[in-house]
């Protein structure tokens, strides 16, 4: 009986999700190009509110529905381009300490993950007595 409720509770998640999107197509459309960009190029943990910052930066104008970006990072985090990292508190003081998702691009993950492989079979050769 659990389960049923948070399944509903995604179902409703998803659906304001796609009700922002939608109600903001145009926006959105611009945000996630620029997202699926920005992503690629971070090689650091990051936040929606990094992303946004960034996105204001390049010159674009604040949304009339702030919670777009929520959709842009459920798309992206759905097209596997991003991937859960760990928690921080919102820096924004509108947001009050609020836990906020940290990222990590899959593209730099998967490079990181390379890289300790490569250093992991560099060290046992070098702990391999003989």
């Amino acid at each position: 009986m659990i389960f049923a409720k948070y399944k509903t509770l995604n179902i409703e998640t998803q659906n304001a999700i796609d009700k922002v999107r939608d109600n903001n197509k145009a926006y959105y459309l611009v945000a996630y190009e620029f997202a699926a960009l920005w992503v690629k190029k971070q090689f650091k943990t990051f936040s929606s509110e990094d992303l946004k910052e960034d996105f204001y930066a390049a010159g674009y104008p604040k949304p009339k529905e702030p919670r777009v970006f929520g959709a842009v990072m459920t798309e992206l985090k759905k097209n596997q381009l991003i991937k859960f990292h760990s928690y921080q508190s919102y820096k924004n003081p509108s947001g009050h300490s609020r836990p906020s998702t940290v990222w990590i691009s899959t593209e730099y993950s998967l490079l990181q993950s390379e890289k300790r492989k490569t250093n992991f079979k560099t060290q046992a050769r070098l702990d391999f007595p003989g």
